[in-house]
């Protein structure tokens, strides 16, 4: 059976489709402006992420369309819905146009993307160039007429679903276990050595960062990907630790390190005796002196932060101190447990997550 045809022309504008990375939106501007210029309806993705019915959405316009234009670029190669939209395109025998950007070569593309570019002429395209305009309509001019295949083929599954998945998991309201941390860890690193949807996957990195339920392993785990997804090696704790703001008096050490980061929230013990326990906080933004000091006279004790009194206790045998600690422009909730009379055990935490234990 023949495959429906899409258009019959009567000299007037094409219904195209133009598949393009989020990096390149106002390259993917530029080829509208160009295309509409001379009648042509150009169908564009403006939202470029949502669920099962906006990607519907988007197969229904590829099929609809005439032609299937992909701004090939870095950033378009890398991305998971680029390549599923033109292989797509390709399955149903749509006619593709290729608009190249920054010399990107056919070699940087995934193995599945560059078996399909390597065999279509693509122009080269500038913004506000008219050579490249002319050369873009002349290649949609030239376009036979489009057919789709019967059956259709199967569609392609929304990009980018396991990203849904796993901020699903990230964003949990129940405690995550190391279990389950580590299984997080696992799929983010191979989604990591995929080099697909980096900026995504940053922002996952950030967000899963940012838990207070953090294992300290997973905490550097998490600070080494996001160092190779953002091209640069991670910082190692040794020398987070053996930094200036860091060594440096507590009253001076607020200086900014990783905003809205908690991976590098530590608690060290400086001084301890049966009347006295004294901290070193560092959290995001700076590092704060705690004291914990046993009243002279009544049970209880009371504790400081950078010398100033945040809570008292006359409790015999448990105490719970509640304070706030300010951390740049974000306040945390801490908690400093006292158990016992001469041989207390004592546990901090901050934002929820157990920062010393002793």
């Amino acid at each position: 059976m023949r495959g429906k045809r899409i258009l019959d022309r009567g000299g007037g504008g094409l219904p195209l489709f133009l598949s393009y990375s989020r990096e390149d939106r106002q390259m993917a501007a530029d080829v509208v402006s160009d295309l509409e210029q001379f009648g042509h309806q150009v169908w564009i993705d403006e939202k470029l992420s949502g669920g099962q019915e906006w990607w519907r959405q988007i197969l229904g316009q590829i099929r609809s369309s005439e032609a299937f234009i992909l701004i090939l670029s870095r950033a378009s190669i890398a991305s998971q819905a680029c390549e599923l939209e033109t292989t797509y395109a390709r399955e149903l025998r749509k006619k593709i146009i290729l608009a190249r950007l920054d010399g990107v070569e056919v070699t940087e593309a995934p193995a599945s993307l560059a078996a399909i570019i390597a065999t279509i002429h693509w122009i080269e395209y500038r913004s506000n160039d008219k050579g490249s305009a002319i050369r873009l309509l002349k290649a949609v001019s030239d376009l036979p007429p489009s057919e789709l295949p019967d059956p259709l083929p199967a569609e392609p599954p929304v990009p980018g679903s396991y990203l849904t998945d796993l901020l699903d998991k990230i964003d949990s309201p129940r405690e995550l276990t190391k279990g389950d941390q580590l299984e997080l860890v696992f799929e983010l690193r191979k989604r990591v050595a995929g080099k697909r949807d980096r900026k995504d996957i940053e922002r996952l990195l950030v967000r899963f960062a940012e838990r207070d339920d953090l294992l300290a392993r997973i905490a550097a785990q998490i600070d080494e990907l996001l160092g190779e997804v953002r091209g640069r090696p991670a910082e190692s704790q040794k020398a987070v630790e053996d930094s200036p703001a860091v060594r440096g008096p507590a009253a001076a050490a607020k200086q900014v390190r990783t905003p809205g980061l908690r991976n590098n929230w530590r608690a060290e013990k400086v001084a301890r005796t049966q009347t006295a326990l004294v901290l070193r906080v560092r959290l995001a933004n700076g590092e704060y002196l705690l004291e914990w000091n046993a009243n002279s006279l009544l049970p209880g004790g009371f504790v400081k932060v950078d010398g100033e009194v945040v809570s008292k206790s006359s409790a015999l045998t448990a105490e719970t101190h509640r304070f706030e600690i300010t951390d740049g422009a974000q306040t945390h909730k801490a908690e400093l447990s006292v158990l016992g009379m001469m041989s207390c055990k004592f546990t901090l935490k901050v934002g929820g997550r157990v920062l010393f234990s002793d």
